[in-house]
């Protein structure tokens, strides 16, 4: 027992010393990289050798905008900036619009911009989605709207969950969806402490509640487009953050949430933060309702009848 004790002990002195390897640039043997994935499933210093593994390095992130004030484009910027110190694979933006609107300002390789045509008032939401999910090239994909702040130890504890095998679909986040004022957004974007946000979780409102399923998510990619990825019977503003997790939860596949707050930088509510029309909202409301109602085979018989997977 005081043997595997002492070897436990030694082994993490031994990453410690690794760690000054890794900040040299030394690359490591697929034996090392073989013996550190070994240790992460065991959970032995998981922090530590997800550092050492770049887990960060297997996800992307992908962002789909339409910029709608002033507002928007100020949150992305900050967001951007926050990502950006992430070792992610990279981090897609696509833009669609009558006109492009968003100047990308941040110089980063692992940065990709794409603008589409279009000219629907009506953000397509969730074609946009599935159309990133396929331009990813990680087997993690998060999923992010312009306008959160998240620390970055709860969204590595997600893509750990997932890179595990332990989650198809993880929130980097236990559900507190906190919402700042203009005045607190100003001053956040002002200093950019994180700990900051956290240090005053009091003073922000929680719209959804404490149980929140929006604003950003990542997924095994490949399982998740097995479940259906994004349902395009969405069109518009609608309850497809409610839905996906339903329909997931329903399928019986593993969900996770990391401890932690997700924060929402303002910006003003326009007409794709909303139902674009009374027919729209109920047809939205009617689906999220339709995917509720279903058992798992009907759900996955539901989901092969998706033309737009074809």
């Amino acid at each position: 027992m005081v043997n595997e004790l002492n070897n436990k002990q030694n082994l993490i002195l031994v990453l410690d010393k690794l760690n000054k390897y890794q900040e040299e640039g030394t690359t490591f043997p697929d034996s090392i990289i073989e013996e550190l994935k070994r240790l992460q499933a065991e959970r032995v210093c998981p922090e530590q050798t997800a550092c050492l593994l770049e887990i960060g390095s297997d996800v992307s992130i992908v962002i789909p905008l339409r910029i709608d004030s002033p507002e928007r484009v100020r949150n992305l910027d900050v967001l951007l900036s926050g990502l950006c110190k992430m070792k992610f694979k990279e981090i897609i933006l696509l833009e669609a619009d009558e006109t492009a609107r968003y100047k990308l300002k941040i110089d980063n390789p692992c940065v990709r911009y794409v603008f589409v045509q279009d000219d629907d008032p009506v953000f397509y939401r969730t074609r946009y989605l599935n159309q990133l999910l396929q331009m990813a090239h990680s087997p993690i994909v998060g999923i992010w709207d312009t306008d959160v702040i998240i620390p970055e130890y709860q969204i590595m504890d997600a893509v750990k969950r997932i890179h595990s095998g332990k989650a198809v679909m993880a929130y980097p986040y236990d559900g507190r969806f906190c919402a700042l004022t203009e005045a607190q957004s100003i001053d956040f974007t002002d200093n950019g402490m994180v700990s900051e946000l956290i240090g005053h979780i009091g003073d922000f409102q929680l719209p959804a509640g404490d149980y929140s399923v929006g604003g950003a998510f990542l997924v095994n990619k490949y399982m998740y487009l097995n479940a259906g990825g994004e349902n395009e019977n969405f069109y518009g503003w609608g309850p497809e953050d409610l839905e996906r997790f339903r329909r997931i939860k329903i399928l019986g596949l593993p969900v996770y949430r990391a401890t932690g707050c997700l924060f929402h930088l303002h910006h003003p509510r326009n007409e794709n933060s909303g139902f674009a029309t009374p027919e729209l909202e109920v047809s939205n409301r009617k689906e999220f309702l339709k995917i509720c109602g279903m058992t798992q085979l009907e759900l996955y018989q539901y989901i092969h009848s998706w033309t737009w997977r074809d």
